[in-house]
């Protein structure tokens, strides 16, 4: 690109190649659309963006973001806030080993990001006491009644359910 920040059609079909490969790499899809039927996608975006052959940067970021809210870039907007680290949250990489931490490669797929953050309290239900108090709570407001020992939860569901989480979490 040039000095005013902005891109030209064909600046703009190369970055859309390379966004759709890296997309490619990230959720380790295989085959990807040919980079020439990409860059006919990327000229009609472009068409619709642009003002005077040229994209500004700005004009892009928005786009990228979802602040025009287009329907074609919304899935942009939402695979960049999923990759992209709020400066207010906590980093999920960062209690992962470096060795595991999440990557791109445009040799071969790489693992999935981690799917939450990992927490330093156990506030936080992990994914197997969802499913138990998901079980338990259907039940209960299947029969209007929430009233229930931890036995009869259990024979309710056909699963154990560990003490620890029945008194500290599910019970009153």
């Amino acid at each position: 690109s040039d000095n005013n920040n902005s891109l030209s059609i064909d600046e703009f079909a190369a970055l859309w190649v390379n966004l759709f490969r890296g997309l490619g790499c990230a959720f380790g899809v295989r085959e990807i659309p040919p980079p020439r039927y990409v860059a006919v996608a990327a000229r009609k975006v472009f068409e619709q963006l642009e003002t005077d052959d040229r994209l500004p940067k700005k004009h892009l970021d928005d786009f990228l973001s979802g602040k025009l809210m287009d329907p074609v870039g919304v899935p942009f907007s939402l695979v960049m806030q999923r990759f992209s680290v709020d400066a207010n949250l906590i980093d999920p990489d960062s209690y992962v080993d470096e060795g595991k931490r999440f990557r791109l490669s445009h040799k071969e797929p790489h693992g999935h990001p981690l799917e939450a953050y990992n927490l330093q309290d156990g506030d936080y239900l992990t994914r197997m006491e969802v499913v138990i108090a998901r079980d338990v709570f259907q039940f209960c407001r299947s029969i209007g009644d929430f009233d229930l020992s931890h036995s009869d939860a259990e024979k309710v569901i056909g699963k154990p359910i560990p003490v620890d989480m029945w008194c500290s979490r599910m019970s009153r």
